[in-house]
């Protein structure tokens, strides 16, 4: 079984309210600090200007 898989085994048998709230504390954290979403010193996407048939 792929790695993965196996946490998604483990997990399922190893159910537990403090585990999904640790889940959800740190995917909250990753999101306010932004923490993976671009690479280093790169945006991940250029800055939305608008689409092109609204500025007219």
């Amino acid at each position: 079984m792929p790695l993965p898989g196996r946490y998604y085994v483990w997990y399922v048998d190893h159910q537990l309210l403090w585990l999904d709230l640790k889940i959800i504390v740190i995917m909250i954290l990753s999101i306010l600090k932004r923490d993976g979403t671009n690479q280093a010193g790169k945006a991940t996407m250029e800055e939305f200007m608008g689409h092109a048939r609204a500025l007219r």
